[in-house]
């Protein structure tokens, strides 16, 4: 789940491969208002004063949360990964006025969507492999000879 910068739009990825973007429109319940988080938890406390909550309810009222907020509309964008890996992660990122979808999936590839400002199915208009740029030392000698000399 990532929220664009401006907090207009929600996107939603999981290990399938759609990708979907909710335009954010109207009061925002208070369970996702990072200013009434603390109220929630003494109003939870005290729903729950036998059974303390954990971060478990926590987590569960603020899905539902955003289950009932986002339910009564359907999505504003999607976007189909080409291909589908154990875990993806997406995020929006707003660009000279245009909006994209940047994924990157656990087998190493990411993928850029461009999408329309009225919504619909994104374009995929980048796609390529991670490839890390770190080297490691190479070292002259075992690392544990140095420790017995």
């Amino acid at each position: 789940m990532a929220f664009s910068t401006d907090s207009r739009f929600l996107c939603f990825t999981s290990n399938t491969e759609t990708v979907h973007v909710f335009r954010i429109e109207g009061p925002i319940p208070k369970e996702l208002r990072l200013e009434e988080e603390i109220a929630l938890q003494f109003e939870m406390r005290e729903r729950m004063a036998l059974n303390p909550p954990g971060w478990h309810d926590y987590v569960e009222e603020t899905k539902r949360a955003i289950i009932d907020y986002i339910a009564p509309t359907r999505d504003f964008a999607s976007a189909i990964l080409p291909e589908t890996a154990t875990l993806n992660v997406a995020s929006l990122k707003d660009v000279n006025t245009k909006l994209y979808i940047m994924v990157a999936i656990s087998s190493r590839k990411y993928f850029i969507f461009l999408i329309n400002r009225d919504g619909g199915s994104a374009k995929l208009i980048e796609s390529d492999k991670l490839e890390s740029k770190v080297t490691l030392p190479i070292l002259e000698e075992e690392p544990t000879s140095r420790l017995y000399k």
